[in-house]
Protein backbone atom coordinates (compact mmCIF):
# COMPACT_ATOMS: atom_id res chain seq x y z
CA UNK A 1 0.00 0.00 0.00
CA UNK A 2 1.46 3.37 -0.99
CA UNK A 3 2.30 6.09 1.52
CA UNK A 4 -0.47 8.31 0.09
CA UNK A 5 -3.15 5.65 0.49
CA UNK A 6 -2.05 4.94 4.04
CA UNK A 7 -2.15 8.64 4.92
CA UNK A 8 -4.85 9.87 2.55
CA UNK A 9 -6.63 11.92 5.20
CA UNK A 10 -3.41 13.59 6.31
CA UNK A 11 -2.41 14.55 2.76
CA UNK A 12 -5.90 15.85 2.01
CA UNK A 13 -5.74 18.18 5.00
CA UNK A 14 -2.21 19.20 4.07
CA UNK A 15 -3.31 20.08 0.54
CA UNK A 16 -6.21 22.14 1.93
CA UNK A 17 -3.85 24.01 4.24
CA UNK A 18 -1.47 24.76 1.38
CA UNK A 19 -4.32 26.07 -0.76
CA UNK A 20 -5.59 28.27 2.08
CA UNK A 21 -2.11 29.70 2.71
CA UNK A 22 -1.61 30.29 -1.02
CA UNK A 23 -4.96 32.07 -1.17
CA UNK A 24 -4.08 34.28 1.80
CA UNK A 25 -0.69 35.05 0.27
CA UNK A 26 -2.33 36.14 -2.96
CA UNK A 27 -5.03 38.07 -1.14
CA UNK A 28 -2.74 40.08 1.13
CA UNK A 29 0.53 40.12 -0.82
CA UNK A 30 -0.37 40.14 -4.52
CA UNK A 31 -3.90 41.42 -5.15
CA UNK A 32 -3.81 45.19 -4.72
CA UNK A 33 -7.61 45.50 -4.31
CA UNK A 34 -7.81 48.59 -6.53
CA UNK A 35 -11.16 50.37 -6.91
CA UNK A 36 -12.44 52.78 -9.53
CA UNK A 37 -12.94 56.27 -8.15
CA UNK A 38 -16.41 57.70 -8.89
CA UNK A 39 -16.19 61.51 -8.88
CA UNK A 40 -19.76 61.71 -10.19
CA UNK A 41 -20.91 60.24 -6.86
CA UNK A 42 -18.60 62.38 -4.73
CA UNK A 43 -19.98 65.85 -5.41
CA UNK A 44 -21.03 66.33 -1.77
CA UNK A 45 -17.86 64.91 -0.24
CA UNK A 46 -15.99 67.01 2.29
CA UNK A 47 -12.25 66.61 1.74
CA UNK A 48 -9.43 67.95 3.87
CA UNK A 49 -5.84 67.30 4.89
CA UNK A 50 -3.79 66.86 8.02
CA UNK A 51 -0.98 69.41 7.91
CA UNK A 52 2.03 68.80 10.13
CA UNK A 53 4.53 71.62 10.46
CA UNK A 54 7.07 69.27 12.02
CA UNK A 55 6.70 66.67 9.27
CA UNK A 56 7.09 69.33 6.57
CA UNK A 57 10.33 70.41 8.23
CA UNK A 58 11.47 66.78 8.53
CA UNK A 59 10.99 66.42 4.77
CA UNK A 60 13.24 69.45 4.22
CA UNK A 61 10.43 71.75 3.10
CA UNK A 62 9.89 75.42 3.74
CA UNK A 63 6.82 74.68 5.85
CA UNK A 64 5.22 78.08 5.26
CA UNK A 65 5.68 77.85 1.49
CA UNK A 66 4.22 74.34 1.43
CA UNK A 67 1.28 75.40 3.58
CA UNK A 68 0.41 78.38 1.39
CA UNK A 69 0.65 76.21 -1.73
CA UNK A 70 -1.93 73.88 -0.22
CA UNK A 71 -4.22 76.81 0.56
CA UNK A 72 -3.82 78.67 -2.73
CA UNK A 73 -3.08 76.02 -5.34
CA UNK A 74 -4.84 72.95 -3.97
CA UNK A 75 -7.59 75.18 -2.52
CA UNK A 76 -7.83 73.07 0.64
CA UNK A 77 -10.74 74.20 2.82
CA UNK A 78 -10.55 71.75 5.74
CA UNK A 79 -7.40 71.17 7.80
CA UNK A 80 -6.67 68.99 10.80
CA UNK A 81 -3.86 70.89 12.52
CA UNK A 82 -1.67 69.20 15.16
CA UNK A 83 -0.34 71.70 17.72
CA UNK A 84 2.80 70.02 19.03
CA UNK A 85 3.71 70.46 22.68
CA UNK A 86 7.42 70.24 21.87
CA UNK A 87 6.96 73.07 19.37
CA UNK A 88 4.91 75.51 21.46
CA UNK A 89 6.73 75.03 24.78
CA UNK A 90 10.39 74.25 23.98
CA UNK A 91 11.32 76.15 27.15
CA UNK A 92 9.42 75.22 30.27
CA UNK A 93 6.72 77.74 31.12
CA UNK A 94 7.16 79.81 27.94
CA UNK A 95 4.34 79.19 25.45
CA UNK A 96 4.84 80.35 21.86
CA UNK A 97 1.88 79.95 19.50
CA UNK A 98 3.09 82.37 16.82
CA UNK A 99 3.53 79.81 14.02
CA UNK A 100 0.15 78.22 14.66
CA UNK A 101 -1.54 81.62 14.94
CA UNK A 102 -0.11 82.39 11.51
CA UNK A 103 -1.41 79.13 10.00
CA UNK A 104 -4.90 79.62 11.39
CA UNK A 105 -4.94 83.28 10.36
CA UNK A 106 -3.87 82.50 6.79
CA UNK A 107 -6.43 79.74 6.60
CA UNK A 108 -9.19 81.93 7.99
CA UNK A 109 -8.53 84.53 5.30
CA UNK A 110 -9.32 81.82 2.73
CA UNK A 111 -12.36 80.32 4.44
CA UNK A 112 -10.56 77.27 5.86
CA UNK A 113 -12.11 75.35 8.76
CA UNK A 114 -9.83 73.69 11.31
CA UNK A 115 -9.80 70.73 13.65
CA UNK A 116 -7.10 71.63 16.17
CA UNK A 117 -5.34 68.68 17.78
CA UNK A 118 -4.18 69.22 21.37
CA UNK A 119 -2.21 66.95 23.69
CA UNK A 120 1.11 65.16 23.91
CA UNK A 121 0.15 62.32 21.57
CA UNK A 122 -0.15 63.84 18.10
CA UNK A 123 -0.10 62.77 14.43
CA UNK A 124 3.33 61.72 13.07
CA UNK A 125 6.17 59.72 14.54
CA UNK A 126 7.12 59.27 17.37
CA UNK A 127 3.46 60.00 18.20
CA UNK A 128 4.21 61.46 21.64
CA UNK A 129 5.90 64.84 21.19
CA UNK A 130 7.20 65.58 24.67
CA UNK A 131 9.38 68.69 25.16
CA UNK A 132 12.97 67.80 25.98
CA UNK A 133 12.74 69.51 29.37
CA UNK A 134 9.88 67.20 30.41
CA UNK A 135 11.46 63.87 29.42
CA UNK A 136 13.13 63.39 32.82
CA UNK A 137 9.95 63.99 34.80
CA UNK A 138 7.78 61.23 36.23
CA UNK A 139 4.85 60.10 34.10
CA UNK A 140 2.34 61.57 36.54
CA UNK A 141 4.12 64.93 36.47
CA UNK A 142 4.21 64.86 32.67
CA UNK A 143 0.46 64.17 32.63
CA UNK A 144 -0.14 67.13 34.97
CA UNK A 145 2.00 69.44 32.82
CA UNK A 146 0.33 68.17 29.67
CA UNK A 147 -3.13 68.94 31.05
CA UNK A 148 -1.95 72.47 31.89
CA UNK A 149 -0.62 72.85 28.33
CA UNK A 150 -3.92 71.63 26.85
CA UNK A 151 -5.82 74.12 29.02
CA UNK A 152 -3.62 77.00 27.89
CA UNK A 153 -3.81 75.97 24.23
CA UNK A 154 -7.59 75.67 24.10
CA UNK A 155 -7.96 79.02 25.85
CA UNK A 156 -5.49 80.60 23.43
CA UNK A 157 -7.28 79.48 20.26
CA UNK A 158 -10.81 79.49 21.65
CA UNK A 159 -11.83 82.82 20.10
CA UNK A 160 -10.98 81.78 16.54
CA UNK A 161 -14.12 81.31 14.45
CA UNK A 162 -12.13 79.18 11.97
CA UNK A 163 -11.91 76.30 14.48
CA UNK A 164 -14.85 73.91 14.25
CA UNK A 165 -13.71 71.29 16.75
CA UNK A 166 -10.93 70.10 19.01
CA UNK A 167 -9.21 66.75 18.80
CA UNK A 168 -8.05 65.42 22.17
CA UNK A 169 -4.84 63.44 21.74
CA UNK A 170 -4.36 61.19 18.70
CA UNK A 171 -5.12 57.47 18.71
CA UNK A 172 -4.64 57.48 22.48
CA UNK A 173 -5.28 53.73 22.84
CA UNK A 174 -3.09 52.53 19.96
CA UNK A 175 -0.45 51.21 22.34
CA UNK A 176 1.31 49.09 19.73
CA UNK A 177 2.47 52.07 17.65
CA UNK A 178 4.69 54.97 18.64
CA UNK A 179 6.97 55.79 21.56
CA UNK A 180 4.32 56.55 24.14
CA UNK A 181 3.04 55.40 27.52
CA UNK A 182 0.10 53.02 27.62
CA UNK A 183 -3.25 54.65 26.95
CA UNK A 184 -5.10 55.72 30.10
CA UNK A 185 -8.87 56.00 29.81
CA UNK A 186 -9.28 58.01 33.00
CA UNK A 187 -6.67 60.50 31.88
CA UNK A 188 -8.26 60.91 28.44
CA UNK A 189 -11.62 61.34 30.16
CA UNK A 190 -10.09 64.18 32.20
CA UNK A 191 -8.71 65.79 29.02
CA UNK A 192 -12.12 65.66 27.34
CA UNK A 193 -13.79 67.07 30.46
CA UNK A 194 -11.26 69.91 30.68
CA UNK A 195 -11.78 70.91 27.04
CA UNK A 196 -15.57 70.78 27.46
CA UNK A 197 -15.31 72.94 30.57
CA UNK A 198 -13.39 75.61 28.68
CA UNK A 199 -15.33 75.37 25.44
CA UNK A 200 -18.73 73.66 25.75
CA UNK A 201 -19.82 74.72 22.25
CA UNK A 202 -17.44 72.86 19.96
CA UNK A 203 -17.28 69.14 19.25
CA UNK A 204 -14.43 67.08 20.67
CA UNK A 205 -13.00 64.50 18.29
CA UNK A 206 -11.33 61.29 19.47
CA UNK A 207 -9.46 59.08 17.01
CA UNK A 208 -8.68 55.38 16.84
CA UNK A 209 -7.34 52.76 14.47
CA UNK A 210 -9.77 51.83 11.75
CA UNK A 211 -8.19 48.46 11.14
CA UNK A 212 -7.29 47.16 14.61
CA UNK A 213 -9.80 48.65 17.04
CA UNK A 214 -13.49 48.30 17.87
CA UNK A 215 -13.69 52.05 18.81
CA UNK A 216 -15.26 51.12 22.15
CA UNK A 217 -13.01 53.14 24.44
CA UNK A 218 -13.17 56.33 22.38
CA UNK A 219 -16.92 56.09 21.73
CA UNK A 220 -17.48 55.80 25.49
CA UNK A 221 -15.92 59.25 25.91
CA UNK A 222 -17.14 61.27 22.92
CA UNK A 223 -19.85 60.96 20.26
CA UNK A 224 -17.53 62.32 17.53
CA UNK A 225 -15.00 59.78 16.26
CA UNK A 226 -12.22 59.81 13.68
CA UNK A 227 -10.89 56.62 12.14
CA UNK A 228 -7.76 55.81 10.20
CA UNK A 229 -7.92 54.10 6.81
CA UNK A 230 -4.75 52.39 5.57
CA UNK A 231 -4.59 49.89 2.70
CA UNK A 232 -0.82 49.48 2.32
CA UNK A 233 1.61 48.73 5.14
CA UNK A 234 5.10 47.32 5.51
CA UNK A 235 6.73 45.32 8.30
CA UNK A 236 10.03 43.50 8.64
CA UNK A 237 8.44 40.05 8.68
CA UNK A 238 5.96 40.17 5.79
CA UNK A 239 7.18 43.12 3.74
CA UNK A 240 4.34 44.96 2.01
CA UNK A 241 0.79 43.79 2.63
CA UNK A 242 -2.32 45.09 0.90
CA UNK A 243 -5.45 44.93 3.02
CA UNK A 244 -8.91 44.63 1.47
CA UNK A 245 -11.14 45.99 4.25
CA UNK A 246 -14.35 47.20 2.56
CA UNK A 247 -16.24 50.42 3.31
CA UNK A 248 -19.14 48.50 4.84
CA UNK A 249 -16.84 47.23 7.61
CA UNK A 250 -16.25 50.80 8.83
CA UNK A 251 -19.97 51.56 8.56
CA UNK A 252 -20.78 48.39 10.49
CA UNK A 253 -18.41 49.32 13.33
CA UNK A 254 -19.94 52.80 13.53
CA UNK A 255 -23.45 51.29 13.66
CA UNK A 256 -22.31 48.73 16.24
CA UNK A 257 -20.99 51.52 18.44
CA UNK A 258 -24.10 53.62 17.79
CA UNK A 259 -22.09 56.41 16.19
CA UNK A 260 -24.11 58.40 13.67
CA UNK A 261 -22.45 58.74 10.22
CA UNK A 262 -22.49 62.52 10.58
CA UNK A 263 -20.39 62.09 13.74
CA UNK A 264 -17.79 59.93 11.98
CA UNK A 265 -14.85 61.27 9.99
CA UNK A 266 -11.89 59.61 8.35
CA UNK A 267 -9.14 61.46 10.19
CA UNK A 268 -6.29 59.77 8.33
CA UNK A 269 -6.85 58.51 4.79
CA UNK A 270 -3.55 57.10 3.58
CA UNK A 271 -2.31 59.22 0.67
CA UNK A 272 1.44 58.65 0.75
CA UNK A 273 3.77 55.62 0.58
CA UNK A 274 4.71 53.52 3.58
CA UNK A 275 8.52 53.34 3.24
CA UNK A 276 10.21 49.98 3.72
CA UNK A 277 13.12 49.33 6.07
CA UNK A 278 13.08 52.75 7.70
CA UNK A 279 13.60 54.63 4.43
CA UNK A 280 12.73 58.32 4.25
CA UNK A 281 9.66 58.90 2.10
CA UNK A 282 11.37 61.77 0.27
CA UNK A 283 14.14 59.41 -0.88
CA UNK A 284 11.95 56.73 -2.47
CA UNK A 285 12.53 55.89 -6.12
CA UNK A 286 9.66 55.74 -8.61
CA UNK A 287 9.85 51.93 -8.47
CA UNK A 288 9.55 51.97 -4.68
CA UNK A 289 6.66 54.44 -4.81
CA UNK A 290 4.80 52.23 -7.28
CA UNK A 291 5.34 49.22 -5.05
CA UNK A 292 3.87 51.02 -2.06
CA UNK A 293 1.61 53.80 -3.30
CA UNK A 294 0.97 54.21 -7.04
CA UNK A 295 -1.53 56.79 -8.21
CA UNK A 296 -4.15 54.03 -8.47
CA UNK A 297 -3.87 53.59 -4.71
CA UNK A 298 -4.68 57.25 -4.04
CA UNK A 299 -7.82 56.98 -6.19
CA UNK A 300 -8.74 53.64 -4.59
CA UNK A 301 -8.49 55.12 -1.12
CA UNK A 302 -10.58 58.13 -2.11
CA UNK A 303 -13.27 55.81 -3.46
CA UNK A 304 -13.20 53.70 -0.31
CA UNK A 305 -13.62 56.84 1.80
CA UNK A 306 -16.51 57.99 -0.39
CA UNK A 307 -18.30 54.68 0.06
CA UNK A 308 -18.30 54.95 3.86
CA UNK A 309 -20.69 57.90 3.78
CA UNK A 310 -18.88 59.50 6.72
CA UNK A 311 -19.04 63.25 7.30
CA UNK A 312 -15.55 64.19 6.08
CA UNK A 313 -12.23 62.75 4.94
CA UNK A 314 -8.77 64.12 5.76
CA UNK A 315 -5.94 62.98 3.50
CA UNK A 316 -2.69 61.86 5.15
CA UNK A 317 0.42 62.80 3.18
CA UNK A 318 -0.12 66.27 1.72
CA UNK A 319 3.44 67.23 2.64
CA UNK A 320 4.73 64.34 0.50
CA UNK A 321 2.64 65.45 -2.51
CA UNK A 322 4.46 68.78 -2.29
CA UNK A 323 7.83 67.03 -2.08
CA UNK A 324 6.96 65.11 -5.26
CA UNK A 325 5.84 68.35 -6.91
CA UNK A 326 9.22 69.95 -6.16
CA UNK A 327 10.96 66.80 -7.42
CA UNK A 328 9.23 67.21 -10.78
CA UNK A 329 6.31 64.80 -10.36
CA UNK A 330 3.03 66.72 -10.19
CA UNK A 331 0.75 63.70 -10.65
CA UNK A 332 -0.33 63.28 -7.02
CA UNK A 333 -0.72 67.03 -6.50
CA UNK A 334 -2.83 67.46 -9.63
CA UNK A 335 -4.89 64.33 -8.97
CA UNK A 336 -5.87 65.64 -5.53
CA UNK A 337 -7.16 68.78 -7.24
CA UNK A 338 -9.51 66.67 -9.35
CA UNK A 339 -10.75 64.81 -6.26
CA UNK A 340 -11.58 67.88 -4.17
CA UNK A 341 -12.81 70.01 -7.09
CA UNK A 342 -16.53 69.10 -6.83
CA UNK A 343 -16.86 70.79 -3.44
CA UNK A 344 -14.98 74.00 -4.20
Amino acid sequence: MSLFKKNKKFFSWLLLLVLILAGLWYFFKVDRHFLTYRPDLATDQVWGITYSKLYAQELGLDWRQAYLAMLDDLQIKNIRLPVYWSDIEPIEGKMDYANYDWMISEGQKRGVKFIVVVGRRQPRWPECHTPQWATTLSEQTIRDRELSMITATVKHFQTSTAITSWQAENEHFVDWFGICPKGDKEYLKNVVARIRQIDPQRDILLTDSGEFSTWKQVSDLSPTIGTTMYRVAWNQYLGYTYTPWPAWLYRFKAHWRQIAPEKMIIAELQAEPWPAEGRQVRDLTVTEINQSFPLKQLLTNAELARRTGFAATYFWGAEWWYVRLLQGDATYWETVKTIIKPVL
